[in-house]
């Protein structure tokens, strides 16, 4: 025996390269990028879903009414919010993330500390928005109407082919405008 200590895996017989038969292909990098995106949004939905889920048990323990209506609208942005949050960190777009870039601006205080703030009044309300009309025409019209001037006449007739209170005892329903 000689002295000299064994060296890890000594009696390891390696492959040889040359009878390697494929040689790894090159790469598209649009495809790998886009795989890449890809397992991002998997990845981001699938947390983002976990993460939703814990918030509902959370709630439900508060005892909070998670079936109310607001309490779902409330939810659902909520959730789209975290959604943008985890998308910008994989460098995808989320349409959320404009409206939080638009409406949500960071200060920094002298001690270097970062502080968010909402600002609401960057958020637009559709009610307010205000548009041009195609036209002069088009204009005119849409202030009758807004006045209360625009008059609809009906230049058809209308009868359903199926009355439910029809039932075979001679009531036809209320006389139509052409029976009075």
């Amino acid at each position: 025996m000689s002295d000299e200590p064994k060296k890890p895996y000594e009696n390891v017989i390696l492959f040889p390269e040359n009878k390697i038969a494929k040689k790894p292909q090159p790469v598209d990098p649009k495809a790998q990028e886009k795989m890449r995106d890809y397992q991002a949004a998997k990845f981001v939905e699938t947390s983002t879903d976990d993460i939703g889920l814990d918030l509902i048990r959370r709630f439900v323990q508060m005892g909070l009414d998670t079936k109310q209506d607001v309490f779902t609208k409330d939810l659902a942005m909520t959730m789209d919010a975290v959604r943008g949050l985890l998308y910008r960190q994989f460098k995808l777009k989320h349409p959320i993330q404009k409206v939080i870039d638009q409406a949500v601006k960071l200060k920094m205080n002298k001690k270097g500390v970062v502080t968010a703030r909402i600002e609401y009044a960057n958020m637009t309300d559709e009610s307010e928005a205000t548009t041009k009309p195609l036209n002069k025409e088009v204009s005119d019209e849409l202030n009758e109407r807004n006045n209360g001037m625009f008059m609809f006449t009906e230049d058809f007739e209308f009868k359903p082919d199926f009355n439910p209170l029809d039932d075979d005892d001679g009531y036809d329903g209320p006389p139509s405008d052409t029976d009075k």
